[in-house]
């Protein structure tokens, strides 16, 4: 295989098979295990200038591997980088030793079309059928917006080509439902994201800020994605737990390796897991609120100058789609007994949140913005005039969850 595995910082023999067959010749390792518990695909979408980091993602979870039961759980992994022809590749143990096995090497494709992706996603449950199945997507990504053709910031990046969040529902609930998803993409945690792909997954892991650039820490989050309780929380831990310290300050070694070199991210990192099955109760009490408090096209946005909000756009003088969710109802209500009884079935949905202190976000003041006031989800706020409200009406938390349409939007 091309993918270039610069493990230098740590000792592995790395043997890459492509085809296995019973052998009782000590010197051919027995073909790599297939486990029949959990399988999680990696879908990595790097032809971008996120290309290095994909390959350096790609050593980490093989070094990740090294402390999963391969006989009871699998890890596929997609990659696609500007060095590399895509490839499907089963990452396993076989005598001890870490197996990365090329399953297929694909012509050029674009992965973020959705017929693209079924077939990927397919082949891997028809060769890795298990008892339940994960789901990681790294690339570039700016929420819930409209996918453009000439952009880095929508989901996903293919030569700035992208996928919109309806469509990537549409692939994804034709497959099993997956335990859990992790979007490992900027601004993915949103009520918008995740209440589109609430009938995909149990729970959805993401950021609703910028990720850090090298993106999850996968040599101690992989092994996570395989435990039997608590996953999604043991996942966002163990991301978290690699950038930021318990008291929101930014840990001093966080390494990762861009293009062979060592370096170390001083930025911060969010992370936020919800439960889907309790978002429609959520959806529902946020139109409730809204209607209540923000009915009749309410232009709340004239309000908000001072209200925190995720987004770089803020630092390049435009304006932001995602809003911090928790502070749009305590101020419209008056932080009063209906947010408080809001915020119970917020927490019940939010089953973990953390945040450094400052993060990689609107990239002003050297890179650092305050995290003060976040509380790990966002939302979009409606502006009259805005040509983003034309897409918005589209997505299932408008159309079906009704947050906003209550309120005259």
């Amino acid at each position: 295989m091309k993918i270039k595995l610069q493990l230098l910082l740590w000792s592995l023999v790395l043997v890459l098979v492509s085809a296995c067959s019973d052998n009782d010749d000590p010197k051919i390792p027995d073909p790599p295990a297939k486990g029949e518990e959990r399988t999680v695909l990696a879908l990595w979408v790097g032809q971008n200038d996120l290309s290095a980091y994909a390959i350096s993602d790609f050593n980490e979870m093989v070094e990740g591997i090294t402390n999963v039961d391969v006989t009871k759980n699998n890890l596929v992994v997609y990659c696609d980088t500007q060095q590399d022809a895509p490839q499907l590749i089963h990452i396993s143990k076989s005598d001890g030793k870490v197996v990365a096995d090329t399953i297929y090497t694909y012509n050029e494709q674009n992965s973020l079309k959705k017929e693209v992706m079924s077939d990927i996603i397919s082949k891997v449950v028809a060769e890795f059928p298990a008892k339940s199945y994960g789901l990681t997507f790294a690339s570039h990504a700016d929420g819930w917006m409209e996918s453009a053709n000439a952009a880095t910031r929508h989901l996903g990046d293919y030569n700035s080509t992208n996928m919109n969040i309806t469509d990537l529902r549409e692939v994804l609930e034709s497959f099993p439902r997956f335990e859990f998803i992790l979007l490992d993409a900027c601004y993915m945690q949103a009520i918008e994201v995740a209440y589109e792909l609430r009938n995909c997954a149990d729970y959805i892991i993401g950021s609703p800020t910028e990720i850090p650039g090298p993106g999850a820490p996968y040599q101690k989050v992989v092994p996570q994605m395989f435990t039997t309780t608590n996953v999604a929380e043991n996942i966002a831990r163990a991301y978290y737990d690699y950038y930021g310290n318990g008291d929101g300050t930014i840990k001093a070694d966080a390494k990762y390796t861009y293009e062979g070199v060592g370096k170390l991210w001083p930025y911060g990192v969010s992370v936020s897991v919800l439960k889907t099955s309790e978002l429609n109760t959520l959806a529902k009490a946020t139109e409730n609120i809204l209607s209540q408090y923000a009915g009749n096209r309410a232009n709340i946005n004239a309000n908000s100058s001072s209200w925190f909000y995720y987004g770089y756009a803020k630092g390049k003088g435009g304006t932001t789609n995602y809003y911090d969710l928790d502070e749009l109802i305590r101020r419209i209500t008056g932080a009063n007994e209906d947010y408080n009884e809001w915020r119970i079935l917020f927490d019940g949905a939010q089953s973990y949140f953390e945040t450094t202190k400052t993060n990689f976000a609107e990239r002003i003041n050297g890179y650092y913005s305050s995290m003060e006031g976040a509380e790990g989800l966002s939302v979009y706020i409606p502006q009259e005039g805005s040509s983003i409200l034309n897409f918005y009406r589209n997505l299932e938390i408008y159309t079906e969850g009704k947050v906003w349409q209550s309120s005259g939007w």
